[in-house]
């Protein structure tokens, strides 16, 4: 411990070294400290909301107030020791599939973790066991804020896979399309794209009921935005005799009246998708 700085200096230490993430360790060489009395000591930063202790001795820093997920998940979860990547709809706008009216960041991690709210952004930890199973990206990132770090997102097959396991809405269909249509030839190159060999073999990792309901909603948006898209070797990939379920209840759900039926995905249509493109 070399005790350098002073408590107030910290938040000045982190930009200098382009840091949005430091541990209570770093911290208290820093303040020539034990990493139990960091937390004292930076009472004060702390109170005017320049540093948030996160989660287990990890410090995120707040600039005006403001961190992105971006900024620091990634040595976060490096100092929690675990795996992880971010999904859902936050993965879907870093992939190019930009979103609205969804404010929760979902993260899919090795081990379990308590939701919670860090620096404005709502967490929401999804425990997944054979998380290196699941086919991921590295976007990197490189701000005068923060030196050169970046974070793991989900691949976009993934990415739509999670999203419906979610629970299907109309923002469900957004992405759907959104991806169709960046997987035309005037997108190749620029924006992440479907495959259709690989979605089906990504899709093996989920339960038959998300493949049936997303192979039939990007059946239904394939049309939608007019991009064909070759949904044979995922439909290949749903056993013969499998029964119907619903599109919208987690759970299979019951006929309901004036649902329709998809007898190509075996899917109760009990709801419209309205895609808000």
């Amino acid at each position: 411990m070399y005790g350098s700085i002073l408590p107030s200096e910290v938040k000045a230490r982190m930009i200098e070294e382009r840091l949005g993430f430091a541990s209570s360790t770093r911290i208290a060489d820093w303040l020539g400290c034990t990493a139990a009395d960091v937390a004292a000591r930076l009472r004060s930063v702390r109170e005017s909301g320049d540093l948030v202790c996160a989660m287990n001795g990890g410090w995120v820093l707040a600039q005006g107030g403001q961190a992105f997920p971006s900024e620091y998940l990634d040595s976060m979860m490096r100092h929690l020791g675990c795996r992880y990547y971010l999904g859902g709809h936050f993965a879907a706008g870093s992939l190019g599939m930009h979103t609205h009216g969804i404010a929760k960041v979902t993260v899919m991690v090795s081990k379990p973790l308590k939701n919670r709210k860090i620096v404005g952004s709502q967490y929401s930890f999804v425990h997944r066991r054979n998380i290196t199973a699941y086919p991921t990206l590295f976007k990197r990132l490189d701000t005068m804020a923060i030196g050169p770090q970046g974070y793991r997102i989900s691949s976009t097959a993934t990415t739509l896979f999670d999203i419906v396991q979610q629970g299907v809405h109309y923002l469900v269909a957004n992405v759907a399309g959104r991806m169709l249509e960046h997987t035309e030839e005037r997108w190749a190159g620029v924006a992440p794209v479907l495959n259709p060999h690989y979605l089906a073999k990504t899709s093996l990792l989920y339960p038959i009921t998300i493949r049936q309901r997303t192979g039939h909603i990007l059946q239904h948006m394939s049309d939608w935005v007019d991009v064909p898209f070759d949904l044979e070797p995922l439909h290949a990939t749903i056993p013969k005799g499998t029964p119907p379920t619903s599109l919208f209840s987690p759970g299979g759900g019951i006929s309901v009246a004036g649902e329709s039926y998809d007898p190509v995905w075996k899917i109760r249509v009990d709801g419209n998708l309205d895609p808000d493109l």
